[in-house]
């Protein structure tokens, strides 16, 4: 059998090699050193932490809230926002898990600047029960008050907002 006589083989491994030669090359540096890009980032000032979207989507018995919150770094360093940096807890004082993909690590903050980043947290039922609170740099936000929210009146996969 003569498999690099036949022209289709050669084709493939052509554009094998050009796609993997793409992906190396143009790829950007990941790791510790080079942080995530946020969104409308500017210098820092004097507003404090807010939410400014709440999404919730049920995945069966339990669901994803998605946040959108402004936030400050006063600080001299960088920061991600992760605990103890930014924590949702539930009325009962759960500490909710943050909820992330492997390719996308969590927001970092630069140094004395302001910027819009998208945080999600992995929730059970009874964690919307009561209220949520998310804790920034120390500053508190209430994300949901004491009224029950029902997952069973969501549709499955399906975001939709959060009241407050």
């Amino acid at each position: 059998m003569h498999l690099f006589q036949r022209t289709e083989v050669w084709i493939i491994l052509l554009l094998a090699s050009a796609a993997g030669a793409f992906v190396l090359f143009t790829s950007a540096p990941s790791g510790p050193d080079r942080p995530p890009a946020v969104a409308n980032a500017g210098p820092a000032t004097q507003e404090p932490a807010r939410i400014t979207r709440r999404t919730l989507e049920r995945d069966h018995g339990n669901a994803r809230l998605d946040l959108d919150v402004r936030v400050t770094n006063s600080h001299e360093s960088a920061k991600q926002l992760v605990p103890p940096f930014a924590v949702l807890k539930s009325a009962a004082g759960r500490e909710i898990p943050a909820f992330f993909l492997p390719m996308e690590p969590p927001p970092t903050l630069e140094p004395k600047t302001t910027a819009d980043v998208h945080l999600r947290f992995w929730l059970d039922a009874v964690d919307l029960q009561n209220t949520l609170t998310l804790t920034v740099d120390g500053q508190e936000i209430q994300v949901k008050g004491a009224k029950p929210v029902d997952l069973s009146g969501f549709e499955n996969a399906k975001p939709a907002p959060l009241e407050p």
